[in-house]
C-alpha cells in the first residue's frame, strides 16, 4: 500500500509538472500569436516603387482622430474632391452605419468612395493618398476627416461643409 502510495503521488506530480508546462507553452504560443496580429502592418507593397514615389509627394499621414487637412495638403493628397469611407469587413460600426451614410449621401447628390482597409486593392488606393487608417470607420468629406461611426445628423453636416 506505501509503495502504491508513492507511485501515485509521483504520477499526480509528473502530470502536474506537465500541466504547467503545456500552460506555460500555450501561453507563449498565444502572446506571440497575438502580437503578431496587432503590430503594425505595412502600408505600401514590396516592390518599394510606391513609398519612394510617395515619399516624393507628401509624407504618410496617419488619421486618429477627427481634424482637417491644410488645404495644400488636402490638394496635394487629391482629396479636395473626394468623399471617403474607410471601413473593415471585421468592424461591427463599420456594417451598422454604412447604410446610413449611403443614405445620406445619395439623398445630398454626394458619390461616395467605399474603400475597405483589407482588400489589396483599397489598400493600394489608401497608399495613393498617402493616408494610414488607424481605425475603422473613417470618413474624408474634402479635406476634413473624422473617425468613429456618427449619427445621420453629423454626416448631413459634413456633407453640407463638403458642398460649400
Amino acid at each position: 500500500m506505501f509503495v502504491l502510495n508513492i507511485y501515485l503521488s509521483l504520477k499526480c506530480g509528473v502530470l502536474n509538472m506537465l500541466k504547467k508546462n503545456i500552460i506555460l507553452w500555450f501561453s507563449i504560443v498565444l502572446v506571440l500569436f497575438l502580437a503578431g496580429c496587432v503590430s503594425k502592418p505595412s502600408v505600401y507593397s514590396s516592390t518599394g516603387d510606391e513609398l519612394n514615389q510617395t515619399q516624393e509627394q507628401f509624407e504618410l499621414f496617419t488619421i486618429t482622430k477627427d481634424g482637417s487637412f491644410q488645404l495644400d495638403e488636402c490638394k496635394s493628397r487629391g482629396l479636395e474632391n473626394k468623399v471617403i469611407m474607410f471601413k473593415s469587413k471585421y468592424c461591427g460600426h463599420c456594417a451598422a452605419t454604412l447604410p446610413i451614410f449611403l443614405e445620406v449621401c445619395r439623398e445630398m447628390g454626394v458619390e461616395p468612395t467605399i474603400l475597405d482597409m483589407t482588400v489589396n486593392e483599397d489598400k493600394d488606393e489608401i497608399k495613393s493618398h498617402g493616408l494610414e487608417i488607424m481605425y475603422a470607420p473613417t470618413f474624408v468629406f474634402g479635406c476634413d476627416y473624422t473617425v468613429g461611426a456618427k449619427t445621420k445628423e453629423k454626416y448631413i453636416s459634413m456633407c453640407g461643409l463638403f458642398l460649400k
